[in-house]
């Protein structure tokens, strides 16, 4: 997050700008390729992005392109992976284990210590469990080493017109818990093109393909933390005997025990994901420079993501026991997502102004998003089925649900203006402002205004500094603005159903397709734009020829009309319902400091730091 979060239940993050183009998020850009990082964070910066940077902008560069030979280059590493020492917890050892269920067995009946004494033995016989090999399963389940590997190769070179830059990167690690594992492979291609002297052009493509194996140990995940330490270290007698787990003797009481455990390592195998994801980012921009002073530039972002959820449910698993009548069952979900951002700026620069400069900018810009899902689960499987044999047979089970659906897109068209104005390169000046109207709002309530304004003094210009050598640069700076936020569901202003067999009505156990609305969070036709107003103070500074630089700032954002899911009563059909309600607000100072303590051509040595003091505060609800 960046100066905390405005919104109660909405989603906080910053927008993410690569190179220029808006992007959904980074996680797919090896960190190999990024040259610099920059962060945006009052009003007057971010208002120009429009209703996503109501939470900041972060801006990444990454590595360009130069004209000359073509160079190859490689980074990676390979390493071990293992849970640390002082991760793990300390469990009871058998003798511990075994005394700890006879002092319980004691306190409740005698019935129960006879039962412990046919699975555990006497009281006199536990002081054999002090030699007994316990099974630690948190070693079972996360105690291997497991490899972690990186590898990236990037090419580039070109002309003086013409740039390319080419990076492949490999990114592969086993995860800690036996059956989960990360893979990436990512192509990033860059290209710089000078069509002419007036004219440019520049395209970036980024395929991303990603493969997550496991359910993890949170979430729905059938397998958890606490079954690695409350897991029994050892089964008494019955690790004495030799039983055969797959003969059928209802009489033999020790199989019928060991039968009722469940090893954590068998649940975590029968508790099975994989998630494969398909990413293709495009982005192109062509620029003209139409006079010397005006320029026109046209970016177009678009978007692909295919993702495929695979989840299969052993036996063991409580989702089959619960639900799948203890057999073998599996989830498929296919899901198309998609976006395209058209994006057209004009900007002019007044050169005939003595001791001032003076720009505009305008701006229009076009954005949707949308897609589409497809999800199956089918039951009653043979025991001995495997995950990967289910999913490539789905027809012989039985489907339990099917349901498909096209999402509402969400569509935005907004308008923007920006003046920037310098006075004896000492003043500056800074007006923006920005119009969004967005698909998620009722007609009524769909546009929204959002002004910003900035004032910078460069104080090192005046007379009075001329005399202070060491200061290089001192600049205050003072700022206010709005950004607009509209980070709710596309369907949050309409009322609208979906066909669904789930748990619906049935008869001869066949379950009949029905109507039900899209969620539990009732529609409101009446929201409107959550605001945020951002108010910075700030001062720059450089000193001693630039060995010492640094930012200090003080902040104060205020976020109105929280678009936040209230409770409603239940006996309306659904639990929230989507309100303006609120006021948050968020203040704080913050401080970046450099010193370069050496710095000379073949060596440099320098001392980096940041400080920041946030308090949020909910005003209102």
């Amino acid at each position: 997050r960046v100066r905390g979060g405005g919104s109660v239940t909405q989603d906080n993050s910053p927008l993410y700008v690569v190179d220029g183009f808006i992007v959904g998020s980074i996680r797919d850009i090896p960190p190999t390729d990024i040259e610099s990082i920059s962060v945006l964070k009052d009003a007057s910066a971010t208002a120009i992005y429009g209703a996503q940077a109501s939470n900041g902008v972060i801006l990444i560069t990454t590595k360009q392109a130069v004209a000359g030979k073509m160079k190859v280059s490689y980074n990676g590493f390979a390493q071990f992976k293992q849970l640390p020492g002082e991760r793990k917890f300390e469990v009871l050892s058998p003798y511990e284990f075994v005394l700890a269920n006879y002092e319980y067995a004691r306190l409740r009946s005698d019935a129960d210590v006879r039962n412990f004494e046919k699975y555990f033995g006497k009281y006199d016989d536990l002081e054999l469990y002090r030699q007994k090999r316990p099974t630690d399963w948190q070693d079972e389940l996360f105690g291997a080493p497991q490899l972690s590997q990186y590898h990236n190769v990037s090419m580039g070179g070109g002309s003086a017109s013409t740039q390319m830059r080419l990076s492949l990167t490999n990114n592969t690690d086993e995860g800690l818990l036996v059956g989960s594992g990360f893979m990436r492979n990512a192509l990033n291609f860059k290209l710089n093109q000078k069509i002419s002297d007036k004219l440019r052009f520049e395209a970036s493509t980024r395929i991303t393909h990603t493969v997550v194996d496991g359910a993890g140990t949170s979430g729905n995940a059938q397998i958890n933390i606490k079954d690695a330490i409350q897991t029994r270290p050892v089964n008494g007698i019955a690790d004495e005997l030799e039983i055969d787990l797959n003969a059928i003797d209802p009489n033999d009481d020790y199989l019928t025990f060991l039968k009722s455990l469940v090893n954590p390592l068998e649940l975590v195998k029968q508790d099975w994901r994989k998630r494969t994801t398909n990413d293709y980012v495009m982005n192109a921009a062509l620029s003209w420079d139409i006079l010397d002073n005006l320029e026109a530039k046209s970016t177009v972002t678009t978007s692909k993501t295919f993702d495929k959820d695979l989840r299969f449910y052993g036996p063991l698993t409580s989702e089959s026991f619960n639900n799948g009548g203890s057999l073998p069952l599996g989830q498929k979900t296919n899901r198309e997502n998609f976006s395209y951002r058209w994006l057209n700026t004009l900007s002019y620069r007044v050169t005939s102004l003595k001791n001032q400069d003076l720009d505009f900018l305008a701006g229009h810009e076009l954005y949707s998003i949308g897609g589409n899902y497809d999800f199956i689960r089918s039951e009653d499987f043979r025991l001995s089925i495997t995950p990967e044999e289910l999913f490539a047979n789905m027809t012989f089970g039985r489907t339990d649900r099917h349901e498909t659906a096209d999402l509402t897109n969400a569509n935005r068209v907004s308008f923007f203006g920006r003046v920037n104005y310098q006075l004896n390169k000492k003043y500056l000046l800074t007006a923006t402002v920005r119009s969004d109207a967005s698909s998620k709002f009722a007609p009524e309530n769909r546009v929204g205004i959002f002004p910003a304004a900035a004032f910078a003094w460069k104080i090192s210009e005046e007379a009075f500094l001329k005399q202070a050598n060491f200061i290089d640069e001192l600049k205050l700076r003072v700022s206010y603005g709005e950004t607009g936020n509209d980070r709710i569901d596309a369907t949050a202003t309409q009322f609208l159903f979906a066909g669904s067999t789930n748990r619906g009505p049935g008869f001869n156990n066949v379950d009949n397709p029905y109507y039900t609305p899209t969620g539990s969070t009732l529609y409101n036709p009446d929201i409107k734009w959550e605001t945020t107003v951002n108010r910075n103070l700030g001062l720059d500074f450089t000193f001693f020829q630039g060995k010492i630089n640094g930012t200090l700032d003080l902040y104060k954002n205020t976020t109105r009309d929280l678009l936040l899911r209230s409770a409603i009563p239940s006996n309306t059909g659904f639990s929230t319902q989507w309100n303006n309600v609120g006021t948050t607000s968020n203040r704080g100072i913050e401080m970046g400091l450099n010193v370069y303590i050496v710095d000379k051509p073949d060596f440099m040595f320098s001392v980096n730091g940041n400080f920041g003091i946030n308090r949020a505060r909910v005003d209102a609800l």
